[in-house]
């Protein structure tokens, strides 16, 4: 990143310092800053080997990326932490973005995202993502949750369901509307909740249904694990971009499309079966 970024990202040690090492951080070291920039002063009593637990990373892992933003060690990083600001504006994240200096955006843009589906694979796949696919294809029926920004994810993801030949539909409704909603949560069903930065009463309702009807709940989030981790069957860590700039919905899109692969590649012949069925409904219509 510019050193214009390193100037205007509020002022914060923390935060100069990483905007300054990013591009130098390995996916495993980006994956750790991202969660203690994006946890903020609750992952400060986070010993080495609780990170890496949480990770997926190894300790040395925890400590060569706190060295290699230039602290003596996570202790040294943990008082970083404690001085940062854990919250940005939308007009904040946004000066933050365009203030990295490189003129052409879309090449920013395009960097910046396999920065962060590099992060995502490290932190998804495997025996993680397997199971929440896993837990998906017994489903009979799946719905998809998100509201504002990730409502069309949620959209996007039952329209590809229902064309691999699953059953399908979106939750995107937040307030006493979504009362209408909890109805599609039914034995037999299978739930991906896409949700992130705090606990909105829509999801802890969601969750409250899905549980008494004994529905396993797949839930996509950046720093909601350590709260809901317990109530959910598995949980796939999907950041939105780097903390402190303008989000980006990409790696999310690009996790609900595993997911939709993984459930083809577990029933191929009921996903070449319904494929084959929407191209003859496409040619009734010329």
């Amino acid at each position: 990143m510019s050193e214009s970024i390193v100037q205007d990202l509020l002022q914060e040690p923390l935060a100069r310092r990483v905007a300054r090492s990013l591009g130098a951080l390995s996916p495993a070291q980006r994956l750790v800053v991202e969660y203690l920039v994006g946890s903020g002063r609750s992952a400060m009593l986070d010993s080495a080997s609780v990170i890496a637990d949480r990770l997926g990373v190894s300790d040395a892992t925890v400590v060569r990326t706190a060295k290699a933003l230039g602290y003596s060690g996570l202790p040294e990083l943990r008082r970083g932490l404690a001085g940062q600001v854990e919250r940005w504006t939308l007009a904040e994240r946004l000066q933050h973005t365009l203030a990295q200096g490189d003129t052409d955006v879309l090449a920013s843009a395009a960097d910046s995202l396999v920065a962060s589906v590099d992060v995502l694979v490290h932190q998804a796949s495997g025996r993680r993502f397997d199971h929440a696919v896993e837990i998906l294809g017994m489903a009979d029926r799946l719905v998809w949750s998100g509201i504002g920004p990730s409502a069309p994810l949620a959209e996007y993801g039952a329209l590809l369901a229902r064309r691999m030949g699953r059953p399908s539909v979106a939750l995107t409704r937040s307030g006493p509307s979504a009362a209408d909603d909890l109805l599609e949560v039914r034995p037999s069903c299978g739930v991906v909740v896409l949700t992130y930065g705090r606990l909105h009463r829509h999801v802890d309702a969601l969750l409250r249904r899905a549980a008494g009807q004994s529905v396993p709940v797949v839930l996509v989030t950046d720093v909601l694990e350590s709260e809901l981790g317990d109530r959910v069957a598995e949980t796939l860590v999907c950041w939105r971009g780097t903390p402190g700039l303008f989000a980006s919905h990409a790696p999310t899109m690009v996790l609900v499309e595993g997911l939709l692969m993984g459930l083809a590649r577990l029933d191929p012949v009921r996903a070449e079966s319904s494929l084959a069925e929407l191209e003859e409904l496409r040619d009734l219509h010329g």
